[in-house]
């Protein structure tokens, strides 16, 4: 059963983080518009355009990428200050185990870390697609639409080659499809352009040079146009390192299962990507657990202490988690295992902690 102590620090708990996380969101929008200030006053952006398709899609972004560090923040606040006011010495007298102690601690910072799930997975990407098209149109405009020199696997052993394509004309020039059995070329078709129809979904090849390769001689045919189906949309030849960001969980994992399909060589960052949505929300309970067992102590320095050790811990799991991801995306090293090793290193930090706190 949930005591009257584990109420109270459900309470603080909240009231706490929601405090914080008011505080941080105000000062991350003023250092946003200072930055972006000459933007917004240059380019003549309507105000109800920066508030809405901005602002409320950039602050549900920031919470959710910091809610780790928020929860940590917020655990070491409201904690050491218990700690100085010797409440937690009081309760342990009365008879609350430090077991029990963490109890409510773990509750909330599992309700935020599945909310925080919830949110990166199937809502945000929806949120991150306006605020991308709305730096795209106003503030970055370096989306120039052309692709270049681009390579995919359509199938198994069915290979495309376009020269420059343009995104937002849908239209692509000098393009080249292979077709092999078993390492040995059976044809290559060559088109000067490729265009995408609309209405029927498909593509349209023009001015065509046929080659087809059989028994070692090479007939070569040309047509006009020609339709063919790909397992292609147009917007798969753009730029895809920001676009992973707008997929909701089934769309990504359907999109890494597409690349595969097409034989796409460094999917990594895609993994990487996945495997975030569930390893930072979970970074928050381990946080939280280590918040508690630092923060319950009452040491020389108080808060002061406690948020210098605490901050300090944060950020080096930060820079320990870039670096993993990093590895995963450019090496060898599996992304599971790049990304859940931070999670893996501050657990058994936290179990080496918590055999001391409760002494």
């Amino acid at each position: 059963m949930i005591t009257k102590f584990d109420w109270y620090i459900i309470k603080k708990f909240v009231l706490t983080f929601i405090f914080i996380l008011l505080v941080l969101i105000v000062i991350c929008i003023v250092f946003d518009i200072s930055e972006k200030i000459d933007d917004f006053l240059g380019k003549d952006i309507p105000v109800s355009k920066i508030i809405f398709e901005y602002y409320f899609n950039f602050i549900p972004w920031l919470v959710n990428t910091f809610s780790a560090l928020f929860v940590f923040i917020t655990v070491i606040f409201f904690t050491s200050d218990m700690a100085s006011k010797t409440e937690f010495v009081a309760a342990l007298a009365g008879g609350i185990s430090f077991n029990k102690l963490i109890r409510p601690y773990l509750f909330v910072a599992t309700l935020i870390a599945v909310f925080s799930y919830l949110l990166n997975s199937y809502i945000l990407p929806k949120s991150n697609k306006k605020r991308f098209n709305f730096m795209v149109q106003y503030i970055n405009n370096k989306r120039s639409g052309w692709s270049h020199n681009i390579h995919q696997q359509t199938s198994p052993g069915q290979f495309l080659y376009i020269q420059n394509f343009n995104v937002e004309d849908k239209i692509g020039y000098k393009f080249t499809l292979e077709k092999f059995l078993d390492s040995r070329l059976l044809q290559k078709i060559e088109a000067d352009r490729i265009v995408w129809n609309d209405t029927l979904r498909n593509w349209k090849l023009e001015n065509l040079v046929i080659r087809d390769f059989v028994n070692g001689a090479q007939n070569i045919s040309s047509e006009k146009e020609r339709l063919v189906e790909l397992n292609y949309k147009p917007e798969d030849f753009g730029e895809k390192s920001t676009d992973i960001t707008t997929m909701t969980d089934p769309e990504l994992k359907r999109f890494i299962s597409l690349q595969k399909e097409r034989g796409v060589g460094n999917i990594k960052e895609y993994y990487v990507e996945l495997y975030k949505r569930k390893a930072l929300p979970f970074a928050g309970i381990i946080l939280a657990f280590i918040g508690v067992c630092i923060a319950s102590r009452k040491i020389r320095g108080g808060i002061g202490m406690h948020l210098f050790l605490g901050i300090a811990l944060a950020f080096t799991y930060i820079l320990i988690m870039q670096v993993s991801n990093t590895f995963a995306t450019y090496s060898s090293l599996n992304p599971l295992l790049a990304v859940w090793a931070p999670n893996g290193i501050y657990f058994v930090i936290g179990l080496f902690i918590y055999r001391y706190a409760p002494k």
